[in-house]
């Protein structure tokens, strides 16, 4: 036999006043229990309003805002700035480019030539401020 149902056979009586008390208490102080869960609900209540939700929830939301707006000004400015500059620089140059390059060999000589004359007129300028 188990515990309790060896109690219940033996101490039956017992247990008669152990039941009568507990619904004695409850019959009696249950207005008084209720009125301290409801009051105690009331102010949890209020805390995980002003709190939880309050400070927690909405201090959270804003200071995670915050830190968004900065990331993004950061990766803005501060990572894409650059990329984009250089990327400017690059478009800039290749349109120039790809006019020059035509996949003519005759237009390929003639760019070489133009550099040729430009690197002797610059020796021949450089020679002669070292004569005067």
């Amino acid at each position: 036999m188990s515990a309790i149902l060896h109690f219940l056979a033996k101490d039956w009586w017992e247990f008669l006043l152990l039941a009568l008390a507990v619904i004695a208490l409850v019959f009696f102080q249950g207005r008084r229990v209720f009125r301290l869960a409801a009051s105690c609900g009331r102010v949890l209540e209020s805390f995980d309003t002003k709190v939880i939700d309050g400070i927690g929830v909405d201090g959270t939301g804003v200071v995670v805002r915050g830190l968004s707006k900065i990331a993004a000004r950061v990766e803005t400015w501060g990572i894409g700035g650059p990329f984009r500059l250089l990327a400017g620089i690059v478009e800039a140059i290749s349109f120039p480019m790809r006019r020059i390059q035509t996949g003519f060999v005759q237009d390929y000589l003639l760019c070489a030539a133009i550099g040729l004359v430009a690197i002797l007129g610059y020796f021949l300028h450089l020679a002669q401020r070292a004569i005067h």
